[in-house]
């Protein structure tokens, strides 16, 4: 952002500067689980005046629309139109994708990011990405080969174990599932103390076990972080959700409709 910043200060005129600048500052604020702000409203604007064919200028405003302001009619045509300027725009299709699955709109999502994977084929990312909506969308075994190819091209992606783990789940193999984790958690560095404090609850109460010791975990993370900084409601949702307590899960994230937190438009997808 910094760097953009300084681009566009040099040359007002750099649509293509604007553009990515209010994608870098959106994904800023969409991993704080805020909506876009008047600074990238402003540049996504700037960009669009500057040049209106420019495919990345359209994307963002597909990921407003979608994201911050729950557009999803506004959000699909301005994603059509980048991938109409720019079939080989990655991120246009990755960020359509993910639109489409959030909709339900399955085909339309595994589509979008075969494409993705054409334009990219050794992006950790996005084969990693693949794999996880292949489950969402109810094919395991596909998913547990993709997942496998993501691990040949990237073996120390941790995304991809812990994708995986979700798979072994689905299918009732716990063992695997846990085994999976642990190897993700392994490539995170996360402390040799939570990785042992899985295997014990796994020995006592199984997969549930490993869960709601995770969601009480990240309960106490939370409140401690949240007497400095804001929280985003939907990490407490997610943090009650493991462990078993659904009215306090659904408390919170009515709390994250109120905000208008853009995670909640792919609960879907989590």
């Amino acid at each position: 952002v910094k760097l953009f910043r300084e681009a566009v200060r040099l040359d007002p005129t750099f649509a293509l500067g604007w553009a990515t600048l209010a994608q870098q500052q959106l994904g800023l604020l969409q991993a704080e689980d805020l909506p876009a702000d008047q600074e990238v409203l402003s540049a996504a604007r700037r960009a669009m005046e500057l040049d209106g064919r420019l495919a990345e200028a359209h994307s963002v405003l597909g990921d407003i629309a979608f994201h911050s302001e729950w557009d999803w009619v506004r959000g699909e045509a301005e994603y059509r139109r980048a991938l109409e300027l720019n079939p080989a725009s990655v991120d246009a299709q990755v960020h359509f994708g993910i639109a489409m699955m959030a909709l339900g709109r399955t085909e339309a999502g595994l589509k979008a990011m075969q494409r993705a994977l054409e334009l990219e084929p050794q992006s950790p990312v996005i084969n990693a990405a693949y794999g996880h909506w292949l489950r969402i969308s109810g094919q395991p075994q596909r998913a547990l080969q993709q997942l496998e190819h993501s691990i040949d091209i990237s073996p120390t992606y941790a995304d991809n174990h812990s994708f995986q783990a979700r798979v072994y789940e689905d299918l009732g193999q716990d063992q695997l599932a846990l085994e999976a984790r642990v190897k993700a958690a392994t490539l995170k560095s996360q402390p040799f103390e939570t990785i042992q404090a899985w295997k014990d609850q796994f020995r006592v109460a199984g997969m549930a076990g490993v869960k709601r010791y995770d969601g009480a975990a990240q309960l106490k993370r939370l409140r401690e972080r949240a007497k400095r900084s804001r929280v985003s409601p939907t990490a407490f949702a997610r943090a009650y959700s493991l462990m078993g307590e659904k009215a306090q899960a659904f408390r919170w994230l009515d709390k994250a409709y109120e905000a208008r937190c853009p995670q909640l438009v792919v609960l879907r997808l989590d």
